[in-house]
């Protein structure tokens, strides 16, 4: 069993693959097919909701939720990160929210299962089983790792040599900065706004680091990295 919160929502992966949701609702991040609030557990079961696959992981933001299956599938609800920003859709463009859970398409990502997903309020990134990053999303403060402030509307993959070429094994976003570590080796990498060093990478605090930044290992007493976890403007390593 696994849980996971959002503003105002939780999220409850149940040793049964199924998923229990409550709280605040605005753009359908419960995933129950409706943007009402429900004070009260909802379930999502894995057989009506997601084709019979397992869920192994969720994750849940400020208006968005997702979910990893057992076959490597990724799954998005609520408010959609590849959505046009600054307003709703015309002309038949992407939908802004989605109130039941969508597959991604595996093409997306580079035809590569799905291990994790870390997603916040305007951007989500996704760990493959390839080792690789991809990002969605608003690229406000460099989050997305790309080096540039381009908004994605499809997962794009971040350039492997950033990471100096090495697997990823997970991935974590915050408010507006991530934090990537190593399959193996325990390195850390992280990237996004640094305003209140956030990042850790101190010769740009008050500025944004614009690519994946290695964080040496004489900074973290000469030991490897097994877990990251990140908040709006901190993080936890």
């Amino acid at each position: 069993m696994a849980v996971t919160g959002g503003t105002g929502c939780t999220l409850i992966l149940m040793e049964d693959s199924n998923i229990c949701a409550f709280g605040d609702n605005k753009f359908g991040e419960l995933g129950v097919g409706d943007d009402e609030k429900h004070a009260e557990p909802c379930v999502l079961n894995y057989a009506d909701k997601f084709d019979g696959h397992e869920v192994v992981m969720v994750a849940t933001a400020t208006l968005v939720s997702a979910c990893v299956t057992k076959d490597g599938s990724l799954w998005t609800w609520g408010l959609n990160p590849g959505r046009k920003q600054g307003g709703t859709q015309e002309g038949g463009g992407v939908p802004d929210a989605f109130h039941e859970p969508r597959r991604m398409c595996m093409s997306l990502h580079g035809n590569s299962p799905v291990q994790m997903v870390s997603c916040q309020m305007h951007f989500m990134l996704i760990l493959t089983a390839a080792g690789n990053i991809w990002s969605i999303g608003a690229g406000r403060y460099y989050e997305l790792g790309h080096g540039n402030l381009e908004h994605c509307r499809e997962p794009k993959c971040i350039d492997p040599a950033r990471f100096d070429g090495v697997e990823i094994g997970m991935v974590c976003a915050g408010g507006h900065h991530c934090v990537a570590v190593s399959k193996t080796g325990g390195r850390v990498w992280t990237w996004g706004n640094n305003m209140w060093g956030e990042t850790g990478v101190s010769d740009v605090q008050g500025s944004c680091v614009q690519n994946p930044t290695l964080i040496p290992a004489t900074q973290l007493d000469g030991e490897a990295v097994a877990f990251a976890s990140c908040g709006m403007i901190s993080q936890c390593l």
